[in-house]
């Protein structure tokens, strides 16, 4: 190993030792980094702080999820894994419905949930397993039971984020 590998190894490993962390619960603390010494001067035995460009997480910004919604449906029933007699109100009589999700683009086996809510009160959360590929169909079930009003179906990812929402009512 050269002199000169081996100083910049020494350079990047002080500059690791000394970034400090960032704290995502310090959000409106600026961040600063701490000055280096060139790799021909020696180590400090203090630094000095200065203004950095900045380097917080934007907690805004969602992320990734490991797949897509093809299609996102509410039947009264599912045949050969298709969704049948699709529709956007059904009347109180009706036992069940189905919310019907193609989920395309799997990245890795992951699970989504589908949330079911009556009038905003979350009725059920149903995880549903999915294996990487190109396209997978799944459906969740919910028994009726006479609840008339606004119905809400989400499909959410594994870390929660909700990917796409369809509504139904029961009438």
């Amino acid at each position: 190993m050269t002199s000169k590998n081996r100083n910049f190894i020494l350079v990047v490993s002080a500059l690791f030792l000394l970034l400090p962390t960032l704290s995502l619960a310090e959000e409106n603390m600026p961040a600063t980094t701490e000055s280096m010494p060139a790799a021909s001067e020696s180590m400090p035995a203090t630094t000095e702080s200065m203004p950095a460009a900045k380097s917080k997480v934007d907690s805004m910004q969602p992320m990734a999820a490991d797949f897509s919604v093809g299609r996102l449906v509410i039947a009264g029933a599912v045949e050969n894994r298709e969704p049948m007699d699709v529709a956007a109100t059904f009347p109180a009589s009706t036992p069940k419905v189905y919310a019907f999700l193609e989920a395309k683009d799997i990245k890795a086996d992951t699970q989504a949930t589908i949330v079911w809510r009556c009038n905003g009160e979350e009725m059920a959360q149903v995880p549903l397993r999915l294996k990487a590929g190109n396209r997978w169909r799944t459906w969740s079930s919910k028994q009726i039971g006479g609840r008339t009003g606004d119905w809400t179906v989400a499909v959410q990812a594994a870390d929660g984020m909700v990917l796409k929402e369809a509504t139904f009512k029961v009438e």
